[in-house]
């Protein structure tokens, strides 16, 4: 019968019911999976998996992504296609934390990136930028060119492979991996290497993902060792503090050692200082401290400073660093809250610089409610009124109001203020021809205007008594908002 290449014809009844179960199953697991344990260490995997499962039901993807092209080749899906025409996953355990063998067992930066993962320690981040930004300035600047310093210790924490650049190696190094053997470089390469392995070495191997030591042979994989990736890769759980070194802005508390200058707290001179704990067992022989010391005793100054320069410079390149410190405990690797806690090189940070404001590139939003003006002329333009009408009558109520407000003040302010009168002469009084006083006839009229009572008026003549013209009385404006419709509508 296969000789012949007969057709199988089936109903599309059948047919598309059985694609339906198919789907179903895919899309119920995935829920499962979801709904008992989303921050598993592979449920990035999982989730290409089932999606690329899913969408091979109806027609075959032609957009996949790395780490779902890795998952099928570890599941050799496509030689199980190729010949039974269909893929099974019989392994697959959905009460286990790694419910299917054979696949990655934890997502790493990248798959994290592609799946936007808004964060390893379920913390929000703050709010994305407004709309409108280029997507380039969104990439290159994620969280704003001039992040406040909260900002970025909340990002470092959360998202750090949003805020930090992904690590590559660097040409300027090019040199340290071809330098000739017994040359200056070429030794602090070596003595790079062997601090490397050492100081990962010390780290308890609980706080570990991956519990096999490897020593770095080249360079290049000693300065990957403290990349970004590679600590995901390898840490259980971890936290990546912010440096304050060499970052333009307000930076709070004191100035931390550069990367650069780090390698003179890793690299102890002898007789320096006294160590402790770790760092004792380090300087005495196979460590990396007591081969150092033993290279600085066999060089001579010139030599000896091009040796640390070296230093400096490999340090410069690291991304990230422990944070290691040498007064009181004296810890190599440091764990706060059950992260192990790492310093970020201000070099790979996507930022121009730190400022002083909560959120300065954040805008403000639009007010709920619409303005008072804009209220009134709205009402105005709803009884009939066209817009022009509308903020004619506001602008002439408006200036009608001021100008009543402004003549009440002034009647008030004049009517409080204490000016002396006019002294009034008597009218009809006797005069006395002869010149002499009668004082038995009682006082004279100038006497009589010493005496009078003096009352209190008001400073402004003008304003005692009936109101002159155009001037307002205190009263209401007998002018009403219907009389400027009015004049409104005799215009149009």
């Amino acid at each position: 019968m296969v000789d012949s290449e007969a057709i199988l014809w089936l109903p599309s009844q059948v047919w598309f019911e059985f694609l339906r179960c198919r789907l179903e199953a895919l899309l119920d697991h995935h829920t499962s999976l979801y709904r008992r344990n989303p921050s598993a260490s592979n449920y990035g995997v999982m989730t290409g998996l089932f999606t690329y499962l899913m969408q091979s039901v109806l027609f075959t993807p032609t957009m996949v992504n790395s780490y779902v092209r890795e998952s099928l080749a570890l599941l050799n899906y496509k030689a199980t296609v190729d010949r039974f025409g269909m893929f099974f996953l019989h392994d697959l355990d959905m009460t286990k934390d790694i419910c299917l063998p054979g696949v990655l067992v934890k997502d790493d930066l990248d798959i994290l990136r592609k799946l936007g993962v808004e964060s390893m320690h379920r913390l929000r981040l703050p709010p994305a930028d407004p709309p409108g930004i280029d997507d380039e300035e969104e990439e290159a600047y994620p969280i704003g060119r001039t992040p406040s310093w909260k900002e970025l210790n909340n990002a470092l924490k959360i998202q750090p492979w949003t805020i930090m650049k992904h690590w590559t190696w660097p040409s300027a190094l090019d040199q340290y991996e071809n330098s000739e053997e017994g040359s200056i470089i070429h030794s602090a390469s070596k003595l790079f290497q062997l601090f490397t392995s050492q100081i990962w070495a010390a780290l308890n191997n609980s706080w570990k993902s991956n519990i096999v030591l490897h020593a770095p042979t080249t360079l290049q994989a000693a300065l990957e060792c403290w990349t970004l990736d590679n600590i995901h890769k390898c840490l259980n759980s971890y936290w990546i503090l912010p440096c304050n070194s060499n970052i333009h802005g307000d930076i709070p508390g004191p100035k931390a050692p550069s990367f650069a200058s780090r390698s003179g707290l890793y690299f102890v001179k002898p007789a320096s200082k006294k160590l402790e704990g770790l760092w004792e067992s380090l300087a005495d022989a196979p460590g990396y401290i007591s081969e150092y010391q033993k290279q600085i005793e066999e060089l001579e100054g010139d030599d000896i400073d091009e040796l640390h320069g070296a230093l400096e410079i490999l340090f410069s390149h690291c991304q990230c660093l422990p944070n290691s410190k040498f007064e009181g405990a004296s810890v190599i690797w440091e764990v706060r809250k059950g992260d192990v806690t790492l310093l970020g090189n201000p070099r790979f940070y996507k930022l121009v610089s730190v400022s002083n404001s909560e959120r300065p590139h954040q805008t403000r939003r639009a007010p709920t409610h619409t303005g008072k003006v804009a209220l009134q002329e709205a009402l105005l333009q709803l009884t009939g009124l066209s817009k022009k009408q509308a903020r004619i009558t506001l602008n002439l109520k408006k200036t009608l109001t001021l100008a009543a407000a402004a003549k009440k003040k002034r009647s008030a302010r004049a009517r409080n203020q204490r000016v002396p009168p006019t002294r009034k002469r008597k009218l009809g009084s006797a005069v006395n021809l002869d010149g002499d006083s009668n004082d038995k006839d009682g006082p004279s009229s100038t006497d009589e205007e010493e005496n009078c009572e003096v009352e209190p008026t008001d400073s402004n003549d003008e304003d005692q008594g009936v109101p002159m013209d155009g001037e307002d009385d205190g009263q209401p404006s007998d002018v009403t908002l219907e009389d400027v419709y009015l004049d409104s509508d005799a215009d149009d």
